[in-house]
């Protein structure tokens, strides 16, 4: 999925198609994300599921009360609006849509890091200590940060880096700064603090060797 939606988000970006790229950013997150955790994570609350209808997992998914800003915040809101307003720079560009292989790949590296550096060692040390390592390879929390976080982290990089150095500080880079600098402040300082009680961020315990959900809460 990663090696469809980062060049396709990527290329729409500097192509300027500002509406696909905010709909990609969508795809790479808050429009799969739902869908993976009714076919796999669906299942009663009081067993550790999101729930058992569509309408109740998706309230689950998006439940401010117990999931990360940065995510609800955002991966709806946030980074979609940076990916449209570096769309709408690169459609005023003379050479919008052209292939830049080196920072290409650039963003597919940075993108994967960024994926494994918040699974590996932000998150799991976390997870480990509250009890919590078994919702760190449900397939939601797999999905974001192997998934939602190279094709996202990986596509902006891609997008932005080239613009800034091109056209300097302006309107929209300053925007797309501001953009990321405020998502980095609801994950590092919000999530952060409100960790202790609210890991795993609704990522249920889940066995892969079952395929479905642990009823018991157990590290």
């Amino acid at each position: 999925m990663v090696f469809v939606l980062y060049p396709w988000l990527s290329l729409a970006t500097t192509s300027g198609n500002g509406v696909l790229a905010f709909i990609l950013a969508w795809v790479a997150s808050p429009i799969i994300f739902p869908i993976l955790a009714f076919m796999l994570e669906a299942g009663r609350v009081e067993d550790g599921g999101r729930g058992t209808s569509l309408r109740e997992v998706v309230k689950n998914v998006f439940d401010t009360k117990i999931q990360a800003k940065s995510f609800v915040y955002g991966d709806t809101i946030i980074l979609p609006f940076a990916f449209f307003i570096a769309a709408d720079k690169w459609s005023q560009m003379s050479f919008k849509g052209e292939l830049m292989i080196g920072w290409f790949i650039a963003g597919w590296i940075v993108g994967i890091a960024a994926g494994f550096g918040f699974h590996f060692i932000i998150d799991k040390p976390g997870y480990k200590k509250l009890g919590h390592i078994a919702s760190l390879d449900s397939p939601t929390k797999l999905f974001h940060d192997f998934v939602t976080y190279p094709v996202l982290f990986g596509g902006l990089f891609y997008a932005f880096f080239p613009l800034l150095f091109a056209t300097g500080l302006n309107l929209h880079t300053i925007l797309i700064l501001a953009a990321v600098a405020f998502w980095g402040y609801l994950g590092i300082k919000v999530d952060g603090g409100n960790a202790k009680e609210l890991v795993p961020w609704g990522h249920p315990h889940y066995d892969w060797k079952e395929y479905g959900i642990k009823k018991k809460r157990v590290s």
